[in-house]
């Protein structure tokens, strides 16, 4: 079932939601909020997988891999550097360099037009939202 919560399909999400209400009937439970709050989570999750697979792995060269292969990555191409920890000599600190932050900079309107996208809401429905998630 949690599956089927998580899909992109509105009936099939619908469908869970009625299935957990069913099975869950006779407990005391606010299933708005926990509907609300699903779906919050669900569609987040998905801009943001979204984003993370065409905008940023196309622009960083960055795939499904490790946290070792990614700064290595980043590393090679000079968008980041290493720097060694203050407290713990086996942590690093990473730092953008230079060309990394002017790599953000021409990300980021990439980036947003991706957010843009996704929220399909009126301007005055967007400002609603995020006050109210905040």
């Amino acid at each position: 079932m949690s599956r089927r919560i998580g899909s992109p399909s509105p009936a099939v999400v619908r469908q869970a939601e009625k299935d957990i209400r069913a099975r869950l009937k006779g407990q005391h439970f606010d299933f708005t909020a926990m509907s609300a709050i699903s779906n919050v989570y669900r569609a987040g999750t998905a801009v943001r997988n979204h984003l993370e697979r065409t905008v940023l792995a196309e622009e960083a060269g960055v795939n499904k891999g490790t946290l070792t292969g990614v700064i290595k990555t980043l590393q090679g191409r000079n968008l980041i550097k290493r720097l060694p920890h203050h407290d713990d000599r086996r942590r690093v600190s990473l730092s953008r360099t230079v060309q990394g932050a002017r790599r953000i900079e021409a990300l980021l309107p990439s980036f947003n037009r991706h957010e843009r996208e996704a929220v399909r809401l009126t301007p005055t429905e967007q400002r609603e939202l995020a006050r109210l998630l905040r």
